[in-house]
């Protein structure tokens, strides 16, 4: 029996070497230890198995293992034509495209050098420069202009409101010397005999309730006119016309009114002084008189000096943000807000 095994390990080791010459070495040390373990079952299947079973057992195991020989030389054949060149072949090439590479970057290397040197000159430079400093300068003296015009006619607007303000209040100061006058020249016309002191004392003697009615006669056109006034002045503002208006509201207030109408026409003049940007005069004014008993206790006076207050800070921001006195449309909304939540503080 040790014949057999010993030729068969001669046969696979022999079949190795021979096979090793066309095939590789991987499938000649599978094809010598497939044909090892062939010999080695035939032993153990002779006595259980017949004759053409084994021979039909083998040849299907020889089928098989041919078929996995031939997927594998197919194999081996389509990776050796997909290999690429060679290690040389390779590096040949990466060295080509190294030198054209290095070769365009000194290329472009010089074409920049050559642009820098020709185009891009310090003159040039220096002159785009000052062309945007000029341009720049001209932006700012043109901002300061607009700024000194405006400020300008702000100050000539304020002034002129001013101005017919005083002029009003010297009209006023005159029409009231010359009704004072008219009055002395009429007094003083009347003889010794009509100034009699019995008849002014019958005179006086009047009860409360005609006193009463004289006083109410008496104040009826006083508040009717003063009325009229506010209402033209009213109209006046409307239509835009502010310095009317204010004179309106000066004549309003000079005929000393009740203390609804007063309180009326204090809040519409520091209105239009507000409209028109004239800040420290919408204040002014309603500082002025809500101290004053007719308004000291009128269920308004709290609304004045809110709104006193709402002028003061929103003067205060304007000048804080450096805006100065402009008028209220143009104020932003941003400082609007700012300022009524700082009223309510």
């Amino acid at each position: 029996m040790w014949v057999y095994w010993f030729t068969l390990i001669l046969v696979a080791i022999v079949l190795f070497f021979a096979i090793k010459i066309i095939v590789p070495t991987k499938i000649a040390v599978i094809t010598s230890t497939f044909t090892f373990t062939l010999g080695f079952l035939f032993p153990l299947f002779q006595p259980r198995l017949l004759i053409w079973q084994i021979v039909l057992l083998f040849l299907s195991a020889l089928f098989l293992f041919g078929f996995w020989i031939t997927n594998e030389l197919l194999k081996e054949k389509l990776n050796t034509a997909n290999k690429p060149e060679t290690d040389g072949e390779v590096l040949t090439v990466e060295a080509i495209e190294n030198n054209s590479n290095t070769t365009e970057q000194s290329s472009l290397i010089d074409n920049l050098q050559g642009y820098v040197t020709e185009e891009v000159k310090p003159e040039s430079i220096t002159e785009d420069l000052t062309k945007e400093e000029l341009i720049v300068e001209e932006q700012i003296n043109e901002v300061a202009l607009t700024k000194e015009s405006f400020d300008e006619e702000l100050a000539t607007r304020e002034s002129i409101v001013v101005d017919e303000t005083i002029a009003l209040e010297l009209t006023i100061q005159e029409e009231v010397a010359t009704e004072i006058i008219d009055a002395e020249q009429k007094l003083d016309e009347r003889t010794d005999e009509e100034i009699n002191l019995d008849s002014t004392v019958e005179e006086c003697e009047l009860s409360n309730e005609e006193i009463s009615e004289t006083v109410s006669e008496d104040k009826s056109p006083v508040n009717e006119s003063a009325q009229t006034l506010l209402a033209q002045g009213l109209l006046f503002r409307k239509g835009k016309d502010f310095p009317s208006a204010i004179r309106c509201y000066k004549k309003s207030i000079a005929l000393k009114p009740t203390s609804e109408l007063l309180y009326l026409v204090i809040s519409e003049l520091s209105s239009v002084y507000q409209q028109l940007g004239l800040y420290s005069m919408a204040s002014g004014i309603i500082n002025t008189f809500i101290e004053q008993p007719e308004l000291k206790n009128h269920s308004g006076s709290d609304n004045l000096r809110q709104k006193m207050k709402f002028i003061s800070c929103l003067s205060g921001l304007l000048n804080k943000y450096q805006l100065g006195q402009i008028p209220y449309e143009r104020v932003p909304k941003e400082i609007l807000s700012e300022a009524f939540k700082e009223s309510l503080k």
